[in-house]
């Protein structure tokens, strides 16, 4: 039953984060940091932006082994696998049913999307279940340098937006302001679901949040 709430949980949240990830690409006001970063070493050193995902990916499982002590958690590939099958199938989702909008309603699928990211993120994460490689590299840092999750997010997207830009990648306004307003808003939904649980087992409530 444990492993089934916690799947529920990692399940949900993944759902919630593609919807929200695919919520930026279809408002189109620029790409995401590490996309960008993507495309942009595609268009200046070669490979496809998919070959650099895979490179990036194995970059930052290899440094945070490294700055954990620890060997590379494949499972985080599995995230990243279980990821892109339902970014897809919101892809083919969007196709079918939304006809490209105003300028209002792309600022509010923006909008949708720039809160589901975090929401579902926050979900993903209290399932226990295998980070991606991006989230397992944002928790080393955080572990090494006893940062908040808030800090070490921002400083990461931050960093990772420096990047493409430096390398030609597609920057959006969109691009900046997620950087900068994702950490707080995964902190804020963390901080959240924490308090719920807390309730929930003060209340004696035996629900799938108990055991997690």
């Amino acid at each position: 039953m444990l492993f089934l709430r916690k799947g529920a949980l990692y399940l949900g949240g993944m759902i919630i984060l593609t919807l929200g990830q695919r919520l930026f690409v279809e408002a189109g006001f620029g790409a995401d940091a590490l996309d960008a970063l993507c495309v942009g070493l595609s268009e200046s050193a070669g490979l496809t932006p998919g070959t650099w995902v895979a490179v990036t990916a194995l970059l930052m499982m290899c440094t945070a082994a490294v700055l954990s002590g620890r060997k590379p958690l494949t499972g985080g590939l599995v995230s990243s696998f279980i990821f892109g099958v339902f970014f897809d199938l919101w892809a083919r989702f969007f196709q079918r049913f939304y006809e490209p909008g105003s300028v209002g309603i792309r600022i509010l699928m923006y909008g949708a999307g720039i809160l589901l990211g975090p929401l579902g993120t926050a979900v993903y994460f209290k399932s226990g279940f295998a980070k991606s490689a991006l989230d397992d590299f944002i928790f080393a840092i955080k572990d090494r340098l006893h940062l908040s999750i808030r800090v070490t997010k921002t400083a990461v997207e931050i960093g990772l937006c420096t990047l493409a830009f430096l390398f030609g990648g597609p920057i959006g306004i969109a691009t900046v302001i997620t950087a900068v307003l994702y950490g707080p808003l995964l902190q804020g939904f963390m901080n959240r679901l924490d308090n719920m649980c807390t309730i929930c087992v003060r209340s004696g409530i035996h629900g799938f949040v108990k055991k997690i």
